[in-house]
């Protein structure tokens, strides 16, 4: 099994992507945290790197380099087709898995099944990361 250490972790200042900031830090991992808004959050905090981005730039490359594992936990709606870029950007920056965040979201007022069946999965399974 493949050793993980450095993650990153979009929409990490939510209220889903708080606790899994906390556990990863809680279990020793170097984490990213990818916020569309910095806010009153420091640019590093508690082992933590704060970066910002819109998800739209290529920039976000750059963040994911030398990230093993990218955590997805945008939230559902407008944000979650930030995943697509992301997962692009992840496959270029060398990153080796990739969780989504639709797996804890509702799709009772959004077709997720159909985003994540038509690109997110197709994209990881076909392009060489491992989903999880």
């Amino acid at each position: 099994m493949a050793s993980f250490r450095n993650i990153a972790v979009l929409g990490g200042t939510g209220r889903i992507g708080r606790p899994i900031v906390k556990a990863l830090i809680d279990a020793g991992f170097n984490v990213t945290v990818v916020t569309r808004s910095l806010g009153s959050n420091p640019k590093e905090a508690n082992g933590v790197t704060f970066v910002t981005n819109d998800y739209t730039y290529e920039s976000p490359v750059e963040i994911l380099t030398g990230k093993e594992a990218v955590v997805s936990a945008v939230a559902a709606g407008p944000p979650i087709a930030a995943q697509k870029v992301m997962v692009d950007a992840a496959i270029q920056a060398g990153a080796k898995r990739f969780i989504p965040s639709e797996y804890g979201s509702s799709s009772i007022d959004q077709p997720l099944e159909d985003f994540k069946i038509g690109y997110v999965e197709w994209k990881v399974l076909n392009l060489g990361i491992k989903m999880s």
